[in-house]
């Protein structure tokens, strides 16, 4: 069974292959662009199944599965219409899920829960490492 990690138990990461522009920017590279309006998107789901390659979301993977969960009677608006608001990139759980791409570079996110638009949950997946 998976175990639920929290990015503050990660050994410090390296510095970022892909560091943040400044506020109200979005991260330079496309394919966690493409993640970050695929959640702002989807408001309540999960996506399922995501490798991540060399600290790349690759979307584009068949075995990848995007969970829209509808909710009946919300009194909650539906998100925006723009692409990503000014700041998304700057959000507390965007940054954190940034930054769990940079540490955990190789990976597979079996489940990245969304709640509001952001990443609320990440379950991680990864090969044990070789006996030397």
């Amino acid at each position: 069974m998976p175990r639920t990690l929290s990015y503050q138990s990660f050994p410090k990461a390296p510095p970022p292959r892909h560091p943040r522009p400044d506020a109200g920017a979005t991260p330079a590279s496309p394919d966690r662009r493409r993640l970050l309006v695929l959640m702002h998107a989807l408001h309540y789901g999960r996506v399922e199944n995501l490798p991540v390659v060399a600290g790349e979301p690759r979307l584009d993977h068949p075995g990848v599965r995007v969970v829209e969960e509808i909710k009946f009677a919300a009194t909650e608006a539906a998100p925006p219409a723009s692409p990503l608001p000014a700041g998304y990139a700057d959000r507390p759980q965007v940054a954190a899920l940034l930054e769990l791409l940079d540490a955990r570079p190789d990976c597979t996110i079996l489940a990245l829960e969304v709640k509001h638009g952001s990443p609320f949950r990440a379950l991680l997946a990864e090969s044990p490492a070789a006996p030397s």
